[in-house]
């Protein structure tokens, strides 16, 4: 079984998201990329040091691009370039009660609150919740973005499924890194011009078990 490695399956799993925040968007004109790297247009100029954006915290150096895969001030920065967790104080989302208010479904009682907007559904299974706007992007073209990149995953399968009366766009893959296997499981929901992404990963051993944990929840209690 593969022990919990909390920032190696966080920032797998941010990645995903990235997909959409940096990259599906590029309607959303306040972020800038460039040839070495991602800065943000606050308006007169672009963002320097901590920035609180949508529901993450990012850093952006002196000259104004984005910091990932590292720490600053004691807080991870992930692959996208969003907070991961830290040692030093809890994130401004740290707060159980407001983490679980963000969730649009009922939470099972035996989930813990990991960080953020991030779930612990066993000692081996992470689940992290997402809400962005679509900039009116039109749906068909942000899914035929992502498909472009998770298409190339192992084990990649797709599949249309109807949680509590809302048509999702699910996806399963694998990825092995220093001889171990993560399973995913993405979900992605439509409504009035946001989408929902529900991001799983998990060993193994405890993939399918959790992932019908979750579509479970999700077709009993999807509020959105």
């Amino acid at each position: 079984m593969i022990k919990f490695k909390g920032t190696k399956i966080l920032a797998s799993a941010l990645a995903i998201t990235s997909m959409l925040t940096l990259s599906s968007f590029k309607a959303n004109a306040e972020w800038k990329e460039e040839p070495t790297g991602w800065k943000y247009n606050t308006g007169d100029t672009f963002a320097t040091g901590w920035q609180n954006i949508g529901e993450d915290w990012y850093f952006f150096n002196n000259d104004g691009y984005m910091v990932n895969n590292t720490y600053i001030d004691d807080f991870y920065l992930g692959s996208n370039g969003a907070m991961i967790g830290g040692t030093g104080v809890a994130d401004p989302f740290s707060n159980v009660d407001s983490i679980k208010n963000s969730m649009p479904i009922t939470v099972p009682d035996n989930w813990s609150v990991f960080n953020s907007n991030i779930y612990k559904m066993n000692h081996a299974t992470l689940l992290m919740y997402d809400k962005r706007d679509t900039f009116e992007k039109k749906e068909r073209s942000i899914i035929s973005d992502m498909e472009s990149t998770l298409k190339t995953k192992s084990d990649f399968k797709e599949k249309m499924k109807t949680f509590n009366g809302h048509y999702a766009y699910c996806y399963e893959y694998s990825e092995l890194s220093n001889g171990e296997t993560s399973k995913f499981n993405l979900i992605f929901i439509f409504k009035d011009n946001m989408v929902y992404s529900f991001t799983m990963v998990s060993d193994e051993e405890n993939f399918y078990t959790d992932k019908t944990e979750l579509e479970s929840v999700l077709r009993s209690s999807l509020n959105i």
